[in-house]
């Protein structure tokens, strides 16, 4: 999820896997499901001919095959109407449903351009190695311990922060004692 929602991002690939495209932008929503289907709805909008969008989310997938929107999520009718719109103007297109390992490389575009703030079309020079792996979760690496602990326990809760900020304060104080200042706590 992005600072104010979530952070959607597709890669395209031609046949022969090698990135044609890479592309990141922000999404008001906070459901993961829909701002999957943002994901692919922004894939259909990118104008290749014949496309295969894929998506680990099963809900999404599901959606956008059936033919009925009495049929479909709810949540997903309108966004199920602008990409079957969009794939009526291409040549050949369909989705799949592949599992989240194999997805890695979308998922570790957004959370670079969530860590980075760049949106749009993302020159592939400008990304972290480590973010076009498609077999990998990408992580932004922090220099400082502390810093993985705080942000690792932001996420848990308030009693996980006071915990994690308790135990920086007890690894600070233990790397001080550990210097020589030429006294002793």
């Amino acid at each position: 999820m992005g600072r104010e929602g979530s952070v959607v991002a597709t890669v395209v690939r031609d046949e022969h896997g090698s990135i044609l495209i890479t592309k990141a932008k922000n999404c008001d929503v906070f459901d993961p499901k829909i701002a999957e289907a943002h994901a692919v709805c922004m894939a259909a909008e990118l104008t290749m001919e014949k496309v295969m969008f894929q998506s680990d989310n099963l809900r999404v997938v599901t959606s956008f095959l059936i033919e009925s929107e009495s049929e479909a999520d709810f949540n997903l009718v309108n966004l199920c109407r602008r990409y079957l719109r969009v794939c009526s103007t291409l040549k050949e297109w369909r989705i799949v449903h592949v599992s989240r390992k194999g997805n890695f490389m979308a998922h570790n575009l957004a959370s670079w351009e969530n860590a980075n703030g760049a949106v749009g079309i993302i020159q592939h020079s400008t990304l972290d190695m480590n973010v076009l792996n498609g077999y990998v979760e990408w992580q932004k690496t922090c220099r400082l311990i502390w810093c993985v602990v705080v942000v690792g326990a932001a996420f848990v809760g308030v009693v996980a922060v006071c915990i994690a900020l308790y135990l920086v304060v007890r690894v600070f104080v233990w790397f001080v004692a550990t210097l020589d200042f030429g006294f002793h706590f």
